[in-house]
């Protein structure tokens, strides 16, 4: 079941924003739905930048991952540097 949030802000008149948390997988299934339906819609263009934009991220974040340095990679980089016998 979809949930979406609401949010009312007055600023001269009352705005309505709705920010709906979907996954990837549900965005893009939107955005398949609305090219059948649609091809030339202004919200097909948005959800396609949305997709675009989520898709960057994701891709970010597995680059930034992949770069983080793990526990282990620290251990066995330091595993010759203890000289004290008591090297917890």
């Amino acid at each position: 079941m979809l949930e979406i949030e609401t949010k009312t802000e007055v600023i001269t008149k009352n705005v309505h924003v709705i920010k709906p948390e979907l996954t990837l997988e549900e965005l893009k299934a939107i955005q398949t739905a609305l090219y059948e339906t649609d091809k030339e819609g202004n919200l097909l263009n948005k959800i396609g930048d949305v997709v675009r934009d989520a898709q960057s991220k994701i891709t970010d974040l597995d680059r930034a991952i992949d770069r983080n340095v793990t526990q282990d990679q620290v251990i066995a980089a330091q595993g010759g540097a203890c000289t004290t016998g008591n090297c917890d």
